[in-house]
């Protein structure tokens, strides 16, 4: 073995020991899956990793972590089958591209925010199948060789087990229509993230949201429709909030959205982002295409009441928002008396 292999394969070990301790840990999913594009960049000449799971549908190829060039930006979904990301889905196979423009799998993603010439894309596959992929990309072709490879895919492998745990205890805690969070992880995340903003000084503020008129869509047009116009609303939230934002459907037509580090004038901003993505655009089912509204209300943690009184006052502000003529944001600006602890 030469001086560089030695190197080359201590480092490696060296990165996998140190991924190993954070699955050790008791980590969250998120945690887990940026340890994992971190790992990779470590290990490969990629420029940019990114590692998507299908989500409980199977349906689409969402992005649950980014590393490196363009980690900042727009995240982007794929379809099984779409692309070459949806072909390893497909195919459970290994792609090793040496140069996107000169293979017809490879889809072009507008605004992407970085170069893909060199493409590596490998399957996360546990025994029931595949559930994910893991992919590095660089600006160069010929980006990638065999060690490359082989180390990508003893990652996947290493990381599978860990990760389908972590993938299976989060899917206990969320909404199977909408792929949001569900109400039984809302009420600890948010207690743990007003400890967070306590201890580390930063705002924290929360968006209650509500669909307009929601009920005419399941007496009109039945509840598949119904079903696919929350999924909708709940893919145009995502849209519209940051990466770190937390999506919850708290149940029936209302949604929140855990604002860590934002202050009451960035909530708003946000609510109207939010209010605009679902008003903007029709939705269509099927041959049914619908209009629809929400009513947002906006409150931001006065530091001391509670995560039900927190919430109840978001949910007082979206219910003004609805009294005063629904598509439309309303901020609870003044904490209500301690007596009113209810929650809607």
């Amino acid at each position: 073995m030469t001086t560089q292999e030695s190197s080359w394969s201590a480092d490696a070990i060296q990165a996998l020991i140190e991924l190993t301790k954070i699955f050790a840990r008791d980590f969250e999913l998120d945690t887990a899956l940026k340890a994992i594009c971190d790992t990779a960049l470590e290990l490969t000449n990629g420029e940019h990793a990114s590692l998507r799971l299908l989500n409980s549908t199977r349906t689409e190829l969402v992005a649950g972590a980014r590393s490196g060039s363009g980690e900042s930006g727009r995240p982007v979904s794929f379809r099984p089958g779409e692309g070459v990301v949806g072909w390893v889905a497909d195919s459970g196979r290994v792609a090793r591209i040496d140069d996107t423009a000169k293979d017809p799998r490879f889809k072009t993603v507008a605004n992407q925010g970085f170069s893909v010439r060199s493409l590596l894309i490998v399957p996360m596959a546990s025994p029931e199948g595949v559930i994910g992929v893991l992919g590095i990309s660089a600006s160069a072709p010929h980006a990638f060789e065999e060690q490359d490879e082989m180390l990508a895919v003893l990652l996947a492998n290493c990381a599978m087990a860990p990760i389908e745990k972590a993938r299976l205890k989060q899917l206990a805690l969320t909404d199977e229509h909408t792929t949001a969070f569900n109400r039984r992880f809302m009420m600890p995340r948010l207690e743990a993230e007003m400890e967070r903003a306590q201890e580390d000084g930063k705002a924290l503020s929360l968006t209650l949201i509500d669909v307009d008129h929601f009920k005419t869509v399941n007496d009109t047009y039945g509840h598949v429709v119904g079903d696919d116009v929350l999924r909708i609303v709940a893919k145009r939230i995502k849209a519209a909030i940051r990466e770190h934002d937390l999506l919850v459907r708290r149940g029936g037509d209302e949604f929140v959205v855990i604002l860590p580090g934002a202050d009451a004038e960035s909530a708003f901003y946000v609510g109207e982002r939010i209010r605009y993505a679902v008003s903007n655009a029709p939705i269509r089912s099927g041959e049914v295409t619908i209009h629809r509204t929400v009513s947002i209300g906006v409150a931001t943690w006065d530091g001391s009441e509670t995560a039900l009184q927190f919430e109840h006052r978001a949910d007082l502000a979206m219910y003004e928002a609805k009294s005063g003529g629904r598509d439309r944001v309303i901020a609870a600006l003044i904490p209500p008396d301690e007596e009113a602890t209810g929650t809607s």
